[in-house]
């Protein structure tokens, strides 16, 4: 995980809101994972359309574009 450049000089509390912000995003990340990963378990196939992010690690890299 990346933080931001002015990460040390930024007030205890936007540190805090910052972190608090990163940790929903990547809860929310984990909670889709489950769910995908729960139907492969379940033997259902997965249709994604072609618009849609193929690599999680995308997600990232435009999120910081």
């Amino acid at each position: 995980m990346r933080l931001p450049k002015l990460f040390n000089k930024m007030k205890i509390s936007e540190q805090e809101t910052w972190l608090t912000n990163k940790l929903a995003e990547v809860h929310s990340i984990e909670i889709e994972i489950r769910r995908y990963l729960a139907k492969v378990r379940g033997g259902q196939i997965i249709f994604t359309p072609s618009d849609q992010i193929d690599r999680l690690d995308e997600i990232e890299l435009k999120k910081d574009a």
